[in-house]
């Protein structure tokens, strides 16, 4: 709606967190410029999501929301990848096995790019440690983000995460 305060002055704004151990503040940058939220929250291993609101005010006696913002925080294990457009990149991610068996696949937010080995679904023993293999071919330099997803195919619960950061370079060409 249209800012609250006092005439010609600029409105205050308040924040409050859902989660009372998510630092939040708000910070006025000057006259006419718009105000910086910041957050400061504690992220746990992988793949763990932490689920929070963040509410915004306008009066200091907190008493009706303006807007109420709802945040997912995804915990990821990164991997950062430097390879050339066109080769085959191979790696290999250590998966630790849970205190029961399960029955895991992987998932790729870019199946073209990226290749795993084992393909499909895959026993990971319990308490063990096991070797997935990643073999990674971009089509085209630059930089960019893959997701890898680790599931029970069983129980669709989400294992293990990955973020596995691109930085590709154009095949160097000497004929």
């Amino acid at each position: 709606g249209a800012p609250v305060g006092m005439p010609g002055g600029e409105p205050e704004m308040f924040v409050r967190c859902s989660d009372p151990d998510i630092i939040c503040e708000t910070k006025s940058m000057g006259p006419g410029e718009p105000q910086d939220i910041f957050l400061k929250v504690a992220g746990g291993p992988s793949p763990q999501i932490k689920k929070f609101f963040v509410a915004i005010y306008t009066d200091a006696w907190l008493a009706a929301p303006v807007q109420i913002w709802q945040f997912y925080l995804h915990s990821l294990q990164r991997l950062d990848v430097s390879c050339t457009a066109g080769q085959l990149a191979r790696l290999s991610l250590l998966l630790r096995g849970t205190p029961a068996p399960r029955r895991v696949q992987a998932f790729t937010s870019h199946p073209q790019e990226l290749e795993v080995d084992p393909d499909g679904a895959f026993l990971l023993p319990a308490n063990g440690i096991q070797d997935l293999y990643v073999g990674v071919r971009p089509r085209r330099a630059g930089s960019r983000f893959i997701y890898l997803n680790l599931v029970d195919v069983e129980s669709q619960q989400l294992v293990s995460s990955w973020l596995l950061c691109l930085s590709c370079r154009q095949p160097l060409i000497s004929k």
